[in-house]
């Protein structure tokens, strides 16, 4: 589960920092961009009980901060999805 939301969270920081220049953009065909993409729709709708609904099922233990997450919505007035960025090759030194 950590790794789901470790990648989750890598694709919205790289999503959220692209080049606005793009007009359209698809995300890849992957379980991270679905889930991206879920998340995208329930926060940019900004309806509590569809974001409750995507917060009960992928990440339960936030719902908690619900007020939190609405609060953070009204100040941004939800993201447009620019582009997505394909990973690089992962450095076999690193590990």
């Amino acid at each position: 589960m950590k790794t789901r939301a470790l990648r989750v969270a890598w694709l919205a920081a790289a999503l959220l920092t692209a080049d606005p220049s793009h007009a359209t953009a698809q995300l890849p065909d992957t379980p991270a961009a679905h889930q991206f993409s879920a998340w995208l729709n329930a926060f940019n709708s900004g309806d509590r009980a569809t974001f409750a609904q995507f917060l009960d099922l992928y990440f339960p233990a936030r719902k908690a901060n619900i007020d939190q997450e609405m609060a953070f919505r009204d100040r941004t007035g939800g993201f447009d999805f620019v582009k997505a960025v394909p990973p690089r090759p992962r450095d076999s030194r690193r590990s």
